[in-house]
């Protein structure tokens, strides 16, 4: 099952607080000349009044990550928006307040070593990928280690898109 969860970046001045406004799961974006609405799973915001942190955000999409691990199809995050809208803040977080990644690593660790101690067997396989200006990197190889440049991305029949030297 796809969920479609949608995390928005508190307002940046006046205008931005105008033109976007949230009411459940839709959100209305307007243009001025055009109005748009857009239905999700769910919306996380800022509502000016108690913020969203990381604990929150997480609480939010974890659940559906750790449950189609668990019954073995892949997860995947999605992060999209311009430079400086915070998706590496949602996905990496800090220190502080981990992200999205962090703390599913440690949900889908602990799942693992849980089934493992009741006789099962487990395998996490997790891959990183970013793809800015139209490039693919692999963010699972450490910055200080040549990073393959430009992957390339594949389209099979059966099993769907998939980067085939992806670590």
């Amino acid at each position: 099952e796809t969920v479609v969860i949608v995390r928005l970046r508190p307002p940046a001045g006046e205008d931005d607080e105008n033109a976007v406004s949230v009411d459940g799961c839709r959100v209305t974006v307007d243009q001025g000349s055009q109005t748009s609405q857009f239905s999700f799973d769910c919306v996380v915001h800022d509502d000016g009044v108690s913020g969203v942190g990381q604990e929150e955000l997480y609480a939010r999409v974890g659940p559906h990550l750790v449950r189609s691990v668990q019954e073995g199809c892949g997860g995947c995050v999605l992060a999209y928006g311009s430079s400086g809208s915070g998706k590496t803040h949602s996905v990496f977080g800090s220190r502080k307040e981990p992200g999205i990644l962090p703390r599913f690593g440690v949900d889908a660790f602990d799942m693992a070593a849980l089934w493992r101690s009741q006789g099962g067997d487990a395998c996490v396989c997790v891959s990183l990928l970013e793809i800015h200006g139209e490039i693919i990197t692999d963010l699972l190889v450490p910055p200080d280690q040549d990073r393959p440049f430009g992957l390339e991305l594949y389209q099979h029949p059966e099993f769907g898109v998939y980067v085939p030297s992806l670590s």
